[in-house]
C-alpha cells in the first residue's frame, strides 16, 4: 500500500477482516507481534516514528457536542501530548 500526501484514503472491509489490526500496526499502536517493513518518504520507519507520524480516527465517537473537530482536536493534543508542547506547536501539528 502507498498512501500519498494530500490524499484521504478509507479502509473498508467487513467486520472481523483486518482493518483496526492492520490501522493498529500502522500507526504503531500495536502490541502483538509483527512481521514486515513499513516506510515513510522512503525510510524504514521504528514504531515511534509511526507513532508520531500517523494517526487515525477511531470508530467509537469521542466528539464533545459543544466543539468542533478543529477543538477537539486540539484539546485531545493537549491531553495526549508531552508537557513542553506550547499551544503554537499543536496548532502547527
Amino acid at each position: 500500500m502507498t498512501f500519498e500526501t494530500g490524499e484521504l484514503t478509507a479502509l473498508v472491509g467487513t467486520s472481523g477482516s483486518g482493518k483496526t489490526s492492520l490501522l493498529d500496526v500502522i500507526s504503531g499502536r500495536s502490541t502483538g507481534v509483527t512481521t514486515g517493513v513499513i516506510s515513510y518518504n522512503g525510510q524504514q520507519c521504528t514504531r515511534e516514528m509511526m507513532r508520531q507520524k500517523s494517526s487515525y480516527v477511531l470508530q467509537a465517537d469521542r466528539l464533545l457536542p459543544t466543539l468542533t473537530v478543529r477543538e477537539t482536536l486540539t484539546y485531545m493534543a493537549y491531553l495526549k501530548l508531552p508537557g513542553h508542547f506550547k499551544p503554537s506547536d499543536i496548532d502547527k501539528k
